[in-house]
C-alpha cells in the first residue's frame, strides 16, 4: 500500500461520515462515494504495480472501504446523539412507553441513541466496505488487463 491509498481512505472516512445521514432520506451518497473511491484506489494501486491486478485492487478497495465503514459509524452515531438531545424527541421516547415505571430516564436517551447509531452505522458501513472492495477489485482487474506491460 502506498500513501495515496491511505489518503483516499481518509477522504472516504470524511465523505461517508458527512453523507451517511442522507441515506435516511433515500439519497445514496455514501455508497456512491465508497464505490468511486474504492475504484479509484484499485485503479491507482495497479497503475503503480506490476503484479496481481485484481488482488491488489481488492486490497486497496478494502482499505478505502474500512475508511467508509468508520465514517458510517461516526456519521450515524453523531446524528443519533444530536437527535437524542432534542427535548421533543426525549419526550416522544418517554411517552412511547405506556407503563410509567418502564420509561427510559431522560439522561439515557442521547447515549442510547448514539449506541444505536454505532450499531446501525456498522451494518450500513459493512455494505459500503463490500461495495468499495468490489469496485477496487474490478478497477484493478480492468486496469491490469489494459496494461500489457504488467503481465
Amino acid at each position: 500500500m502506498n500513501r495515496n491509498i491511505y489518503i483516499l481512505a481518509a477522504t472516504s472516512f470524511v465523505i461517508v461520515a458527512l453523507a451517511t445521514p442522507f441515506q435516511l432520506f433515500s439519497v445514496p451518497l455514501a455508497p456512491i462515494a465508497a464505490i468511486v473511491l474504492g475504484a479509484g484506489a484499485g485503479w491507482w494501486m495497479i497503475s503503480n504495480s506490476t503484479e496481481q491486478g485484481g488482488l491488489n485492487g481488492l486490497k486497496a478497495g478494502a482499505v478505502v472501504g474500512a475508511g467508509a465503514l468508520l465514517g458510517s459509524i461516526v456519521g450515524l452515531a453523531v446524528l443519533a446523539l444530536f437527535v437524542g438531545n432534542i427535548p421533543e424527541v426525549q419526550t416522544y421516547v418517554q411517552n412511547s412507553e405506556p407503563n410509567p415505571e418502564a420509561r427510559i430516564p431522560t439522561e439515557w436517551i442521547a447515549p442510547l441513541g448514539a449506541l444505536a447509531g454505532v450499531v446501525v452505522g456498522f451494518v450500513v458501513g459493512l455494505f459500503d466496505l463490500v461495495l468499495s472492495a468490489i469496485a477496487g477489485f474490478v478497477a484493478g482487474a480492468l486496469n491490469h488487463s489494459t496494461h500489457p506491460t504488467h503481465a
